[in-house]
């Protein structure tokens, strides 16, 4: 946190006796090398138009835009003496080598070795230095002058910065290490504008503000602590803890101490102005402001203060809503809002004394919102960068839309508001997260950890009428990549793939088992009629074996009994069993048989072999069975000699080789 002092101007225009014009009202900032980050010594000041300080340190170039302290480093590493801004540029000099700088894509600026053009020329700081400075400021060595609107600031080698008037050069302020100041020794001063000048010590920065709108009335060691305070025809009369005091209200005076009888006169006894919020009917808004406030103090039945942690804030109330007339951050100011007692007391529409720890502060809202209004206020993004396991990364501030990895670790985003204006702190909140903003804070860092999704942030810039305004970063955090969409439609085409297989392999195992089964069925079924073939077969054999065994026993009981046995009957049953030997219908139903068990083994030996005759095709049908010659005999009814002729034929007319086994080419056709 920045370090700053409020400066009592009536105090020290009271140790000035020579001083007969009213020193203005100064608040000082102090930088230190704690705060800054850098070298103690500074050496140059320059100022852009879009409020940003460069300082020529001896770290090298030294940035503030109201929020962050940025640090550059020279290639070689020597000592910036000299520091300009011109034409959108910045341009500085060291011992070893001139250039300028340049912002590259990801904000951050790079220096570029150069001559500098005859154009480009550094101030000298104790350029304009008016030669009438009385005695003492000569005495002191004056080494840098600034003129800020009807004030000169001169800086010296050995006793710090005088403020003079610019009409008569009559010293109205003196700034030492006595009163204020870090150091004596003043490098630089620069006008920032009419109401801020900035001044380069040999060790650290301070920037004067003149507030007309705002001063400190006393100091808590001269008065004490305030608990009541009212304006009657230009006088202030106050009562502290320590007892009562009275002032003119006008610059150029100091509180004198006045007896508790005339105090009690203007200051009788009443109760504390404070009120609980929570005691206000209307104060259950949703006004975001309001959330933060503790005590409210009544001005009219429209029109409160309401006070918190370190600010305060004045809203009155209309027919359409609120309306804010003032919105006050004391840490702008390095104040702090005193928490015993009244914290605010008004005494007109305009004026209101502020109870400090540093003592009575007196605002004119009206003036101070003037001033406000007067002002720049531009706001933006200065730099984004985030860290993962590779690194820092930085990205281009310019952008509207973040894409981070889903295992980055940190995110740190930089806002700038301006020097151009008091107010420069700043609220954020994370719009998916959060519907409160966060605290008002000076530093323009952001750090942020964020879940994997799509989320705003939102940034806020202070300003005293409440129309803040806002900047906003779209930042998409992805996924990693086995949780992203590509990933999922991956998986779903894998899984699909993978289903489709199973399914294309149960389906084949299944078209498998059915072509299994039915070729089991199959093959069943073709044992099954190659087992109805062979009893049919089988029975041919029989029969014939039967029938020839009767016609031998007829032969047999012919021969034996001769001209006994009548030859009517002999012939009878030998015709009888002739019969049984020459009908056709067993064969028709061998050749049924036959052709089922044999795949229409019949129909295909026809086709190839045309002439063949049906006692040739029985003989092929027999041995494909792998009969014997003498079974074929039997069902056939002719003797082995005219099977084996018949085989002799068979082969001929099938045109075989004499080494082709007739049986085995039959079996494999």
């Amino acid at each position: 946190m920045y370090k700053g002092v409020a400066i009592l101007c009536i105090m020290l225009a009271a140790r000035l006796a020579y001083a007969d014009e009213a020193p203005p009202s100064l608040f000082l900032k102090r930088y230190g090398s704690k705060d800054y980050k850098a070298s103690s010594q500074n050496w140059d000041l320059a100022f852009s138009p879009d409020g940003v300080l460069y300082v020529a340190n001896n770290s090298g170039l030294l940035t503030f835009d109201g929020n962050n302290w940025t640090t550059y480093e020279m290639p070689d590493r020597s000592d910036l003496q000299r520091v300009c801004w011109r034409n959108d540029t910045v341009y500085t000099t060291s011992e070893t080598q001139s250039g300028y700088w340049l912002p590259d894509g990801s904000g951050l600026l790079q220096f570029h070795p150069q001559s500098l053009p005859p154009q480009v020329c550094f101030r000298s700081p104790s350029e304009g230095l008016p030669a009438d400075l009385p005695e003492v400021i000569l005495r002191s060595k004056p080494s840098a002058f600034a003129k800020a609107g009807p004030y000169h600031f001169i800086g010296t080698r050995a006793e710090g910065i005088y403020v003079t008037d610019a009409r008569d050069e009559q010293i109205l302020l003196h700034f030492s290490t006595h009163l204020g100041l870090q150091n004596n020794l003043v490098h630089a001063l620069y006008v920032q504008d009419s109401l801020h000048v900035w001044a380069a010590f040999d060790n650290g920065l301070v920037q004067f503000s003149i507030h007309s709108a705002m001063r400190l009335l006393a100091t808590r060691n001269q008065i004490g602590m305030l608990q009541d305070i009212v304006l009657e025809e230009g006088n202030l009369y106050a009562r502290t803890n320590t007892g009562y005091f009275k002032r003119p209200i006008a610059l150029g005076h100091l509180f004198v101490r006045i007896n508790e009888a005339e105090g009690r006169l203007h200051l009788p006894p009443r109760p504390p102005r404070a009120v609980p919020v929570g005691e206000i009917h209307w104060a259950d808004s949703s006004f975001s402001e309001l959330l933060r406030m503790r005590t409210a103090y009544r001005l009219s039945p429209s029109r409160y203060w309401f006070t918190g942690e370190n600010e305060a804030l004045l809203l009155s109330i209309t027919q359409i809503g609120f309306r804010q007339e003032c919105h006050l951050l004391f840490d702008d100011y390095y104040l702090n809002l005193e928490h015993r007692g009244d914290q605010i007391i008004s005494l007109n529409d305009s004026l209101h004394v502020v109870s400090t720890v540093e003592g009575p502060l007196l605002v004119n809202t009206a003036q101070l919102m003037r001033e406000a209004d007067s002002r720049g206020s531009p706001f933006r993004f200065t730099r984004i960068q985030y860290k993962d396991k590779h690194g820092v990364h930085y990205l281009n501030p310019e952008t509207g839309k973040v894409d981070l990895p889903y295992d980055f670790h940190e995110l740190n985003i930089q806002v700038a508001s301006s020097l151009l204006d008091q107010n420069n702190q700043i609220s954020y909140r994370v719009k998916e997260l959060s519907e409160h903003w966060s605290p008002w804070q000076d530093e323009g860092t952001i750090t942020l950890q964020l879940p994997e999704a799509r989320s705003t942030l939102l940034v806020r810039k202070h300003t005293l009428d409440g129309n803040s305004p806002e900047i906003k970063l779209l930042i998409e955090v992805h996924p990693p990549w086995y949780e992203s969409v590509w990933a999922f439609l991956l998986y779903a085409a894998l899984t699909s793939g993978i289903a489709l297989l199973v399914v294309r392999y149960l389906v084949s195992r299944e078209k498998e088992k059915n072509e299994h089964l039915a070729n089991q069925l199959l093959e069943n079924e073709l044992q099954n009629k190659k087992n109805e073939l062979g009893k049919q077969t089988s029975a041919l054999v029989r029969k014939s074996r039967a029938l020839n065994a009767i016609l031998e026993e007829l032969e047999k009981q012919k021969s034996e009994l001769g001209e006994r046995y009548p030859a009517k009957l002999y012939q009878r049953l030998r015709n009888l069993i002739e019969k049984e030997f020459s009908d056709d219908s067993d064969w028709k139903a061998f050749d049924a048989y036959f052709e089922n068990a044999h795949q229409n083994f019949i129909e295909r030996f026809r086709r190839q072999y045309a002439d063949v005759t049906t006692g040739d095709i029985r003989i092929c049908c027999l041995l494909r069975m792998n009969l014997s010659t003498k079974e074929i005999a039997s069902i056939l009814h002719i003797s082995i000699r005219a099977v084996e002729l018949r085989r002799y034929r068979l082969r001929k007319r099938l045109g075989l080789e004499q080494e082709t086994n007739l049986s085995e080419f039959l079996m494999s056709f």
